[in-house]
């Protein structure tokens, strides 16, 4: 892969050797697209368009996934939630969290980003997520973070926030059906591992 990729930027050269000496520079493909294109030119052969080619590639590949889902009009399943939050997430490098607003029939009203943190901290206004489902008229709401460590369970302050906000939506008659945890391109659904307090009313 690396040598064909390499054959459009460097058309008169044999690319095999170079991508041979990528791949035991770096590890792997990943790690060869993620690094720096001043890294990249370290490797013989490597110049500014072979970087620039092999840099661009994960947003080349962001940018196709997320226009996959541009007209997605439904989340009906986890696997619906937690694909399209991938989809928007994409390889953010600090936390944000955000909303997904859907309406009674299922389609989705918008994607809200309410906060921008750190790499490992983010501060979530109750509030915020409350205007924002009142603004959009969801009849449901879909949590979704990311942990750029890549590390996908919930942390026991997840499910406290959790909590806290299928609490305060519930009594504005919001549902939060999910929280999705995004992280390398994958998601961790708090329902479908069955994390999510379905019985908030009945709680101590």
């Amino acid at each position: 892969m690396l040598e064909l990729l390499l054959f459009y930027a460097l058309p008169r050269k044999d690319t095999n050797p170079i991508a041979h000496d990528l791949i035991e520079r770096f590890g792997t493909a990943t790690a060869v697209f993620e690094a720096k294109e001043e890294e990249l030119k370290k490797v013989p052969g490597i110049g500014d368009h072979a970087a620039t080619l092999l840099s661009m590639m994960p947003h080349i590949s962001n940018y196709y996934v997320k226009s996959r889902y541009t007209g997605k009009k439904r989340v009906v399943t986890a696997q619906d939630a937690g694909e399209y939050a991938v989809a928007m997430v994409g390889e953010r490098t600090h936390e944000i969290f955000a909303v997904i607003t859907i309406n009674s029939s299922d389609s989705i009203i918008a994607f809200d980003i309410l906060e921008k943190g750190t790499v490992n901290e983010t501060n979530i206004s109750p509030r915020k997520v409350m205007e924002t489902a009142l603004h959009r008229n969801a009849s449901k709401v879909i949590l979704v973070h990311n942990h750029p460590s890549g590390l996908l369970l919930p942390s026991q302050q997840d499910r406290v926030l959790t909590k806290h906000l299928c609490h305060a939506l519930e009594m504005l008659g919001v549902t939060v059906a999910d929280h999705i945890i995004v992280g390398a391109q994958k998601y961790f659904s708090m329902e479908q591992a069955g994390l999510m307090p379905t019985h908030i009313s009945d709680e101590k």
